[in-house]
């Protein structure tokens, strides 16, 4: 039997290195879409690098955090 409080550290911690890890991408992205959207005079070039930076950045994270989630997942079971 696992502890309310050990669960909520552990899902604390998966939540800490996914979202820990997502910034490179999308400062890159937004980074090189200002310049696009100052020259072609739209957002779009913003929105469409920010947004794919994003999940590059989550995707990334998600994978890089795959001892997390195996003990998350055997806590989770194991309740």
């Amino acid at each position: 039997m696992v502890s309310q409080e050990k669960l909520l550290e552990v899902e604390q911690n998966l939540s800490d290195c996914v979202l820990g890890k997502t910034y490179f991408a999308t400062v890159v992205g937004c980074s090189l879409a200002i310049p696009l959207g100052v020259r072609y005079k739209s957002y779009l070039p913003l929105l469409y690098m920010g947004v794919g930076g994003t999940i590059v950045d989550l995707v990334n994270g998600y994978f890089q955090c795959q001892e997390e989630r195996r003990l998350h997942a055997q806590m989770v079971k194991s309740k």
